[in-house]
């Protein structure tokens, strides 16, 4: 159910992606919410959405990576592109469980590219007595059915945790 590919990009490629996200000149903007009003608090970037289309001035550097995931998942159209950036809070805080998109939408696929290496990670929850934690790990992604409850899990051992979460459908399904 879920899929994980390891040193997703070229090492030159991640490392310029990489310090473009922790330069301070980024944009990141602050969440209340992480999702559902759950009281936990993130930053994000969104680079892409398919209400607004291309919603950040980064969205052609990150371009290859979005492709290569496309790929790799086996589909055709980018639904959204998101950037979030959790802080160290001095524990591994587990946020709501949610969904990226409602049923409604179609068949479509999650993904979580991690950026850094850390004790954070996501949680998947793959029926109603299983759950998977799948720790951040640097150049890594992570595909799974867009209907999987998930839930991000913050970090103790690094300042921040960066990651990219990508929905894809296939054209045609929209």
């Amino acid at each position: 159910m879920v899929e994980e590919y390891n040193n997703l990009l070229n090492i030159n490629y991640f490392d310029e992606l990489n310090s473009l996200l922790i330069n301070p000149n980024f944009e990141w903007y602050f969440n209340q919410n992480t999702s559902h009003k759950d009281g936990n608090f993130m930053f994000t970037h969104v680079l892409y959405n398919d209400e607004a289309g291309v919603n950040s001035k980064y969205y052609e550097q990150f371009l290859p990576l979005i492709i290569k995931a496309g790929i790799v998942i086996g589909k055709s159209t980018l639904l959204r592109a998101k950037l979030n950036l959790y802080t160290n809070q001095g524990d591994n805080i587990t946020h709501a469980s949610h969904i990226d998109y409602d049923e409604t939408i179609g068949d479509y696929t999650s993904a979580v590219f991690n950026f850094t290496t850390c004790n954070g990670g996501t949680n998947f929850q793959l029926n109603d007595n299983e759950n998977k934690f799948v720790p951040s790990v640097a150049n890594s992604l992570s595909v799974f059915p867009g209907p999987t409850m998930h839930s991000g899990v913050t970090q103790t051992d690094k300042d921040v945790r960066i990651l990219l979460n990508l929905n894809y459908i296939d054209e045609g399904m929209e």
